[in-house]
């Protein structure tokens, strides 16, 4: 369990992204939550981000250019992995190839993959060899990357 620099809300730590302030005195996303540095984790919310960068915590004082800069990291980062999962899943045979023509748009495919629960043709056109269970490996982190990509992309910067 962690404790998130902006609400102080304590959550656990899959659901919060970390920020590390290296060396040199730069502040970056970290994707990994494994880099060196000195750490702190917030809510993916802009608001929580803005909250975490005051006066208070003087290690992530950022101003909005930064914050927009780190956001739009985060934002690259969750896509890419949404994009990644959802070719992982055609491989797999988990979408029907013939059905799947726009490919331009892998956040409505993966929001189906995560909806997909039993085998046959779905509404838009999603099919699945066997049904898609919660203990799949990827749908999990598909669930995740999508949540967190969704509440990061609640406010424009």
């Amino acid at each position: 369990m962690r404790q998130c620099l902006g609400c102080k809300g304590v959550f656990p730590r899959h659901e919060l992204l970390r920020l590390v302030k290296q060396p040199d005195g730069a502040v970056c996303f970290d994707a990994s939550r494994q880099a060196p540095g000195r750490g702190g984790y917030v809510c993916p919310d802009v608001a929580c981000l803005r909250k975490a960068s005051k006066a208070r915590h003087p290690r992530f004082n950022l101003s909005l250019t930064e914050i927009g800069t780190i956001v739009k990291e985060m934002r690259k980062h969750y896509a890419g992995g949404i994009a990644r999962t959802v070719e992982r899943a055609a491989r797999m045979g988990y979408l029907k190839e013939s059905g799947v023509e726009d490919w331009s748009d892998p956040l409505r495919i993966a929001r189906a993959l995560c909806e997909h629960n039993r085998p046959g043709v779905e509404p838009g056109g999603y099919a699945g060899p066997a049904p898609i269970k919660d203990g799949h490996p990827f749908l999990t982190a598909l669930a995740r990357d999508l949540q967190l990509l969704e509440r990061l992309s609640s406010e424009v910067f």
